[in-house]
């Protein structure tokens, strides 16, 4: 209820992609970081918007800029956010978002419900265990199983080829919401029957062996 009304892609406006990732900071591991500043090099437009409460600290930014410049990125074009006391003004900085990048290998679940209910596109890196398959599992659910890449050179594909038409980036962006509310991450009456039909199967098992 907190969420404010959809915006259009900032790239119409900007004439640039900005890539955002607003996950915990300690999920982003160094492959991550490597990973992105391989996308922010072979993309030069491109702008990355960071978002945490621990950029709220200066030491924390320095190091965070630092391990970005490690990799040959301009810490100009790496932006930290830290603590925004509202949800709503939390959930509106997806306003300055095109393209999410999920977190890996231990993926987003809340932070992509978000910013899939904003309106933002989110590519997420496949791994093998559950911790890394959570992205994939949302995507999947709201009918965008294609923005999950198996491989990091797919990741950066991904995200290419939706920066690529941003008229259609906008387009998406305005649909998504819709899409979210008719998938099933937003059918919690059967899912709940579901999981109740479950454990009663589960019960039913174990009582069979006894």
């Amino acid at each position: 209820p907190e969420a404010p009304p959809l915006q259009d892609a900032p790239a119409l406006a900007s004439g640039r992609i900005t890539l955002g990732s607003f996950n915990k900071f300690a999920t982003m591991s160094d492959r991550a970081v490597a990973l992105w500043s391989r996308l922010l090099q072979r993309e030069p437009g491109f702008t990355l918007l960071l978002k945490d409460v621990s950029f709220s600290d200066a030491d924390v930014c320095a190091r965070t800029r630092a391990r970005f410049a490690a990799h040959g990125v301009n810490p100009a074009r790496v932006r930290l956010v830290g603590r925004t006391e509202k949800k709503s003004d939390h959930l509106a900085m997806y306003g300055e978002v095109d393209i999410a990048l999920d977190t890996f290998p231990y993926c987003g679940v809340t932070t992509t419900c978000e910013a899939l209910w904003m309106g933002v596109p989110v590519v997420s890196l496949v791994g093998q265990d559950f911790v890394s398959r959570m992205g994939a599992s949302l995507l999947d659910a709201v009918g965008q199983p294609h923005w999950a890449a198996h491989d990091e050179d797919s990741y950066i594909a991904r995200v290419r080829e939706l920066a690529a038409d941003v008229p259609r980036l906008n387009a998406v962006r305005h649909g998504l919401r819709d899409q979210m509310e008719r998938s099933p991450l937003r059918q919690e009456v059967t899912f709940t029957r579901t999981l109740e039909a479950a454990y009663r199967r589960m019960w039913r098992n174990w009582c069979a062996r006894g």
